[in-house]
C-alpha cells in the first residue's frame, strides 16, 4: 500500500492505494483523506517566508502526523510527499522542509512547476486514454491555491502521452481570496463593494493571462479538448464526490451564466464576506461559505484561458476528478518516477 501526500497552499490531502498496477482504477481500494490548512495565508509578504513558530505551520505538522499514523494503521509500507507553488515561492524552503521532515519523518518533494505539469498530465491520460485517439490534444487547466497551471499533451502512437507545453499563472485561489476579502478603496475612495471586488478581479485575471506566452494551439483545430482541476469546478459539478463528478462535462455558456449570476449576486457575498471575517463564525459554516466564494472569484480564471485561445470548437470544460496526487500514485505504481521523488524515511513503516 502507498500513501501520497500532497501538501498544497490551500489544503493538504493524502491518497491511499494498493501498489499494484492492476488495481490502480479500482476506487474502492483508492481511499483519500484531506483538510483545508490554509498554509499560505502563512506567508510574510515582504518575506516570503513561513515563520517556522507559525501557527498554520503548526497545523500542518499536526495533520501530517496524523496521517502518518493513518499510514501505519493501514499498512502502508512506501509515502511519497510533494509540495507545490507554495514551497515554490519561499525564500526559507530549505527550513520549512526540514522542520516538517523533523517533527514527522515525512520529505516533502518540492515539485517543479514543469514536473507538477507532468503529473497532472499523466493523471489526466491515465483516466482519459481510452477516450482518445492519436493526434488528439487535451488542455489541463489545473487551479490550485498558489497558482494555475495550464498544460497541455498530445495522443501519439509511441510512448502514447506526450507532454508538450506549460503556462503557469499567478492565479492561485488563495491570492484571489485576498481581493475579495481585504479592505481596498473603491474607484470612488469609498470602500470597494462586491462590484468592484469582482471587477477588479476579472481585470487581474485578463491581464495575467494576456501576459503570459501563449500555447501553440491550431485555432482551427478540432481535436483539442478542455479538462479542469480544481476547487471551483467541482463546487459547480454534479455529484457527492470527485469519483462522481469526474468526467462531467460542462457547456461553456453554462458555467459563464453561473459567473454572471454570482457576480450580481450582491447582498448574498456581502454577508458571506463579513461572515468570513468573523473570527466566531462556525468552521464547518466557514468552509461552505469558503467555497461559494471561491466558485465566484475561481470559474473565470477557466473561462478567460479558454476564450485565449479563439478556437470556436472550444466550447466545453470537463471536469477531471483525479488530479496531481493520482498522477503521482500512478507515476509510482507503474514505475515511471516522474520527478524522481525520494520516499519518506518514517519509522515503524
Amino acid at each position: 500500500m502507498l500513501g501520497i501526500l500532497d501538501i498544497g497552499t490551500r489544503s493538504t490531502r493524502i491518497l491511499f492505494g494498493p501498489n499494484d498496477k492492476n488495481e490502480i482504477h479500482n476506487l474502492k481500494r483508492i481511499k483519500n483523506l484531506g483538510e483545508v490548512t490554509s498554509l499560505g495565508l502563512e506567508v510574510d509578504l515582504t518575506t516570503k517566508e513561513i515563520p517556522l513558530d507559525s501557527p498554520g505551520l503548526e497545523r500542518n505538522i499536526n495533520l501530517i502526523q496524523r496521517y502518518v499514523d493513518e499510514c501505519k494503521k493501514r499498512g502502508v509500507s512506501e509515502v511519497y510527499a510533494v509540495g507545490t507553488a507554495i514551497f515554490r515561492e519561499l525564500n526559507n524552503v530549505d527550513e520549512v522542509v526540514e522542520t516538517i521532515r523533523a517533527n514527522t519523518g515525512v520529505k516533502v518533494n518540492v515539485l517543479s512547476k514543469e514536473d507538477e505539469a507532468a503529473l497532472s498530465l499523466f493523471s489526466l491520460y491515465t483516466n482519459f486514454d481510452h477516450e482518445m485517439t492519436t493526434g488528439d490534444v487535451a488542455l489541463l487547466i489545473d487551479q490550485g491555491g498558489g497558482s494555475t497551471e495550464l498544460s497541455w499533451m498530445e495522443k501519439t502512437k509511441d510512448p502514447g502521452f506526450l507532454p508538450r507545453g506549460l503556462i503557469s499563472l499567478n492565479l492561485g485561489t488563495v491570492f484571489l481570496n485576498r481581493i475579495f476579502t481585504d479592505e481596498m478603496p473603491g474607484p470612488s475612495g469609498d470602500p470597494e463593494t462586491i462590484f468592484d471586488k469582482f471587477n477588479r478581479t476579472m481585470s487581474i485575471i485578463k491581464k495575467e493571462i494576456n501576459s503570459c506566452t501563449k500555447l501553440e494551439i491550431d485555432p482551427y483545430s478540432d481535436k483539442v479538448r478542455v479538462f479542469a482541476v480544481g476547487s471551483a469546478i467541482t463546487n459547480i459539478t454534479p455529484g457527492k464526490s470527485n469519483r462522481e463528478k469526474h468526467g462531467f462535462v460542462h457547456d461553456m455558456r453554462d458555467i459563464e451564466e453561473k459567473i454572471s449570476l454570482g457576480a450580481t449576486n450582491y447582498e448574498h457575498h456581502k454577508i458571506l464576506i463579513s461572515a468570513l471575517r468573523n473570527p466566531d463564525t462556525n468552521p464547518w459554516i466557514l468552509e461552505d461559505l469558503d467555497r461559494q466564494l471561491m466558485t465566484l472569484y475561481g470559474l473565470p480564471v477557466y473561462t478567460e484561458l479558454v476564450k485565449s485561445f479563439d478556437n470556436e470548437y472550444l466550447t466545453s470544460i470537463t471536469t477531471c476528478g483525479f488530479a496531481l496526487r493520482y498522477g503521482v500514485y500512478y507515476s509510482q505504481v507503474l514505475s515511471k518516477n516522474i520527478g524522481n521523488l525520494e520516499e519518506s524515511e518514517i519509522r515503524g513503516l
